[in-house]
C-alpha cells in the first residue's frame, strides 16, 4: 500500500481529483445549467389588477447575465429575459453588443418595481442603467408604457 502513495502517478491523479472537486462548484456558478429555463411573470398594480404577463428566459449565472440579450436579434411582444441575482443590491446594466432598444425593469426582493429605464443600443463608454434590485427584467422597448406599468407596481414570478 505504501508504494501506491509514493507513486508519482497516484499523486498527480489525486491532485487532479481534488482540483476538479474544488472548481466544479465555481464552474457551475459561472456557467450554470445547460438547459434554458423560463418563467411566467405577472405585472399587477397597487390594487392587484393584472396589467400584463410575459414569458421570460431565466438568466441566473454570471455567464448568462453577462451575455444577456446581446446575442438576440429581436424580442417578440411578450418575451424577454429575467435576471436573477443572489442578493438585493445595486445592479448596473449596460447595452453591450445590443442591436435594439429595450425596457430594463429593476425589482426589489418584495417584488416591487423600483425603477424602469428605456435603454438604447450604445457604444463604449456604455450608459449605466442601475437600480437596487434582486431581479432585473428586460422586455421590448416601451413595453412598460404600452402596458401602463410603472414604479411601485408588483411583479410575481412563476418558474416553469
Amino acid at each position: 500500500m505504501e508504494k501506491i502513495y509514493r507513486n508519482p502517478r497516484f499523486s498527480i491523479l489525486l491532485l487532479a481529483i481534488i482540483v476538479i472537486l474544488l472548481i466544479t462548484p465555481i464552474l457551475f456558478t459561472f456557467y450554470g445549467s445547460t438547459s434554458p429555463s423560463t418563467a411566467t411573470v405577472i405585472f399587477s398594480d397597487n390594487s392587484e389588477t393584472i396589467l400584463a404577463q410575459a414569458e421570460l428566459q431565466i438568466s441566473d449565472t454570471m455567464a448568462t447575465r453577462y451575455i444577456g440579450l446581446s446575442q438576440t436579434n429581436f424580442l417578440d411582444e411578450n418575451q424577454g429575459m429575467l435576471f436573477v441575482h443572489s442578493i438585493e443590491t445595486n445592479h448596473i446594466y449596460v447595452m453591450r453588443n445590443m442591436q435594439f432598444p429595450i425596457d430594463i425593469i429593476f425589482i426589489d426582493s418584495h417584488g416591487t418595481i423600483v425603477s424602469i429605464h428605456h435603454a438604447y443600443p450604445d457604444l463604449p463608454p456604455y450608459t449605466p442603467y442601475e437600480g437596487v434590485s434582486k431581479w432585473v427584467i428586460e422586455l421590448p422597448h416601451n413595453w412598460t408604457l404600452d402596458h401602463n406599468i410603472s414604479t411601485g407596481d408588483s411583479v410575481s414570478i412563476h418558474s416553469d
